[in-house]
């Protein structure tokens, strides 16, 4: 008896650790690489099509840059930019048990969270070997750094091409153990999303992370902008045209899967297939 009463005690010492680590949200490096299976002889019809997520999604984050034009030809010759625009700014002391617990709040750090990249590391090596198979296509790689909160709080990110003939929805959430859902297509989407502007749910996330903590210590800061508010974009302007094509998308992938750090998961479909990997930073 004795020894049941302490296993019950140690399971819900165990229940309550992870109830409350699912109050976190910890930063994840995704990794995922799409690639075609060539000259597939399954036999199989597709007659089903994607259900579309009917909620809520996201794109990934692309701000424009700018740069302040009245800053570039307005200071004296003397002083430089930047020194002029945090000339003002005047640090607190952080005592070193504060420093600790800023060190906590700035990791992890939304404000770099949902940026696309096609850095791989983890699945550098296998990005390769698929390139070097001849029966096996390579399309794309794509990487971005992430939270992953609880199912209510998280979004679907939505990514296209329509010239490589390909899209995906992935969610990535946890309830007691972390998730991942998938809807994957070869075709070209013409259903209408919901979209909603990244930089929105990045400052909800953001705003959940830092609630937890009641002391944070910030900078004291008044940059000194220029009172001649000019910017110039510096950044290129993608030209994205949109092209209809009446495509059924009923070659897809819609999985939703259990998955855990450091490990590498395929998804696939007799014609294409999805590999993805997380990792904890």
């Amino acid at each position: 008896m004795k020894i049941k009463n302490n296993l019950g005690v140690i399971l819900l010492l165990f229940n309550i650790t992870l109830s409350s680590n699912t109050n976190e949200i910890n930063e994840y490096n995704v990794e995922i690489i799409i690639f075609k299976y060539l000259n597939s002889k399954s036999n199989e019809l597709f007659d089903s099509e994607l259900l579309i997520p009917d909620e809520e999604i996201i794109r990934f984050y692309d701000p424009d840059l700018y740069i302040n034009k009245s800053a570039l030809y307005n200071f004296p010759k003397t002083n430089t930019f930047f020194p002029n625009l945090f000339k003002n700014i005047k640090p607190k002391y952080i005592s070193s048990e504060e420093n600790n617990s800023t060190k906590e709040i700035i990791n992890p750090n939304p404000k770099n969270w949902f940026r696309e990249t096609n850095n791989l590391n983890i699945l550098n090596k296998i990005k390769g070997q698929i390139i070097k198979n001849k029966n096996l296509e390579f399309i794309e790689s794509k990487s971005w750094i992430q939270g992953i909160d609880d199912y209510e709080s998280s979004r679907f990110i939505y990514d296209e091409n329509k010239l490589k003939n390909y899209g995906f929805y992935i969610k990535l959430y946890k309830r007691r153990f972390m998730h991942v859902e998938i809807k994957a297509f070869m075709g070209v989407n013409n259903e209408d999303t919901k979209m909603v502007p990244v930089e929105n749910h990045i400052k909800e996330l953001e705003k959940k992370i830092y609630s937890n903590y009641k002391n944070i210590n910030n900078y004291d800061l008044n940059i000194n902008y220029p009172k001649n508010i000019e910017n110039i974009m510096i950044t290129n302007d993608n030209d994205s045209s949109e092209f209809i094509v009446d495509t059924d998308l009923n070659i897809y992938i819609d999985e939703e899967k259990r998955i855990f750090n450091e490990e590498v998961y395929l998804f696939d479909h007799p014609n294409f297939g999805i590999i993805l990997s997380l990792t904890q930073n």
